[in-house]
């Protein structure tokens, strides 16, 4: 009598589990990332080329016999505008400057509000350079070069006009 107990309990919960298994396959929670999560992984990863949007210190890295003896001397400081490379470093604090690991920064590493990623050309409406309530819908592009210039510049719209009619820029495309 105990024997068939037995059994028939083995055999229900055998029967029991994988069904139970299969049940919560379908259901299983969705693996979501956060978007701090995805840039800090990313910026882990390999060195990106950024513009520098808040001032930052930077400090020269000598080296110890591991990381945790490093000591760090300030060595400059990058202003708003100035373009570096940048990796996160995988801890809670510091960005490695440049590529060759000598200079980093000992900004937060879940941070990411003292950079914007660099882009290669800037496009614009070309009324803002002309000082015009209307947009035109032709639209300008800049290099980042040309783009500083045109930021420092747009302060002062008589100089920008000026400015815009002798860099003899093309408009490439137009804005419906």
């Amino acid at each position: 009598m105990k024997h068939k107990f037995l059994i028939k309990t083995l055999v229900a919960v055998s029967l029991f589990v994988p069904a139970v298994n299969a049940i919560n396959s379908f259901h299983s929670p969705v693996q979501a990332i956060s978007r701090k999560e995805k840039l800090s992984k990313k910026y882990t990863k390999k060195f990106y080329r950024v513009v520098i949007t808040d001032e930052t210190q930077v400090y020269k890295v000598h080296r110890g016999y591991d990381e945790a003896h490093n000591r760090y001397t300030k060595a400059y400081k990058l202003e708003p505008g100035d373009e570096a490379t940048i990796q996160d470093r995988g801890i809670a604090w510091g960005w490695t400057i440049g590529k060759k690991y000598n200079y980093c920064s000992m900004r937060d590493s879940n941070s990411f509000s003292w950079f914007e990623p660099y882009a290669k050309y800037h496009y614009i409406d070309s009324s803002f350079f002309l000082n015009q309530n209307k947009e035109t819908g032709n639209i300008v592009r800049l290099t980042w070069p040309q783009y500083k210039k045109m930021w420092r510049l747009s302060f002062l719209p008589h100089k920008l006009a000026k400015w815009y009619k002798s860099a003899h820029l093309k408009i490439v495309g137009h804005a419906k």
